[in-house]
């Protein structure tokens, strides 16, 4: 018989704003509502008012009381805020041996929350890295990984769900990832290179995949209707993009040197008789990629930039009515990807090369700090090899959501008390 409404915490999300983030969301929510009968969903986000209108069905949404730490610019304000988030895992420990008795008025609710689920899931995202050493960037990365904390704190039942992990340069911060690791009932990689990450902190993972190729198909003559409203001929070729800010630590001149190798590729699929369209994949809360687009776009005739604040299954097939994509966000990748669209990406963490080598599609990949070196080149073998890299794709889409489907048998297994080779709890305690 089905488990009856069980209540699952999803933690460490940002915002519907951030459509690869929100693509996640749905891909949990309807992988997981395959598995159990009438589930409950808690989203733990930076805009929860926002998220529990947009996110299907009856979501409960809530602030997480660890973020403000990480967007604080004021070093004195930031103190306190880690003290007071410190206070909650305090909190969180104090409610626990209470036998959950305590009051959690205002901040503390989460922990309540929390409590109450029957399991914690973090959403696939890429948390456990670290690219620096030094104790100041240890400090610094700590809010990442509260929500983890907590639920390990309240000795709750843990799934970190389909994440990408590494590089761990931090000497002073991979103990506690260490920890994390053997604390947490099940973990599961959405990519083979964070597996080895993984593993090398000595986690028990299973590869599966990315929770956004569960996310459901839109309406597609809604879609077609959007392009036309832009001025946008669907019956001709579109070439599909994606831009955004980047950091690039290396280089002063980095950005400017990428928006030009976006430039350079935007003239040749011009060239070609493609129609250029920047799609808008991440408009909030702290960036948004519009304008990045917008400053691409200005200075060439006949490139759109749509900007609309679109729902998930809409944006999938805006991506999806391309020819070709050339992606910098993962997940308008994703998108690409699951709409069968032959795709250029540009990588800004591992994770991308990770998801593209899943499609043995690992050529297909430009660093981001090469853009301008590469992405022309890269974008013509694309479009020289579209419809070889077409049937690719049909090929290997249902083995990758067959694996996607793997983390809602986990997280069923973990909630029904199921054994598995994978589980560490018993170990752990």
């Amino acid at each position: 018989m089905p488990i009856q409404n069980p209540k699952f915490i999803l933690a460490d999300s940002f915002s519907y704003l951030n459509k690869g983030d929100a693509g996640i969301i749905i891909g949990m929510i309807a992988g997981i509502e395959e598995q159990f009968e009438n589930p409950r969903f808690t989203i733990v986000s930076e805009t929860p008012e926002i998220d529990k209108k947009r996110y299907p069905g009856e979501i409960q949404a809530m602030a997480s009381p660890f973020r403000r730490v990480y967007h604080e610019k004021s070093m004195f304000k930031k103190l306190i805020l880690f003290a007071s988030t410190f206070g909650i895992l305090f909190w969180g420990l104090l409610y626990r041996l209470s036998g959950r008795k305590l009051p959690c008025p205002g901040s503390l609710r989460i922990v309540r929350e929390y409590s109450d689920a029957d399991a914690v899931l973090i959403s696939g995202g890429d948390k456990y890295y670290d690219y620096q050493d030094g104790l100041k960037r240890a400090i610094e990365g700590l809010p990442k990984l509260f929500e983890t904390i907590l639920a390990i704190v309240l000795g709750q039942k843990l799934m970190i769900f389909a994440h990408s992990a590494g590089p761990f340069e931090n000497k002073y911060r991979r103990p506690l990832l260490q920890l994390i690791c053997r604390r947490a009932d099940v973990i599961t990689s959405r990519e083979p290179i964070s597996e080895e990450y993984f593993k090398s902190l000595g986690a028990n993972t299973e590869l599966t995949a990315d929770a956004a190729f569960l996310a459901p198909d839109g309406d597609e003559a809604a879609a077609i209707d959007e392009l036309k409203n832009y001025g946008i001929n669907p019956s001709e070729p579109i070439a599909g993009l994606t831009a955004r800010k980047w950091h690039f630590p290396e280089s002063d001149e980095g950005m400017d040197q990428y928006k030009d190798g976006i430039t350079e590729v935007v003239s040749y699929l011009r060239q070609e008789g493609y129609q250029v369209v920047f799609f808008p994949q991440v408009i909030g809360p702290n960036t948004d990629d519009r304008i990045v687009s917008r400053e691409i776009a200005c200075n060439m005739e006949g490139i759109v930039v749509m900007e609309g604040d679109y729902d998930v299954p809409l944006l999938r097939e805006l991506i999806g009515q391309s020819e070709v994509f050339i992606g910098t966000r993962m997940h308008s990748n994703i998108f690409a990807l699951s709409k069968e669209v032959p795709t250029a990406a540009i990588a800004y963490r591992h994770k991308t090369n990770g998801i593209m080598r899943m499609f043995g599609m690992e050529d297909n990949v430009v660093n981001i700090e090469n853009t301008q070196e590469n992405v022309v080149d890269t974008t013509k073998k694309v479009v020289n090899n579209r419809e070889s890299l077409h049937r690719q794709l049909t090929e290997r889409l249902p083995e990758i959501r067959k694996q996607a489907r793997q983390n809602n048998k986990i997280a069923h297994d973990l909630v029904a008390d199921q054994p598995q080779g994978y589980r560490r709890r018993e170990s752990n305690k």
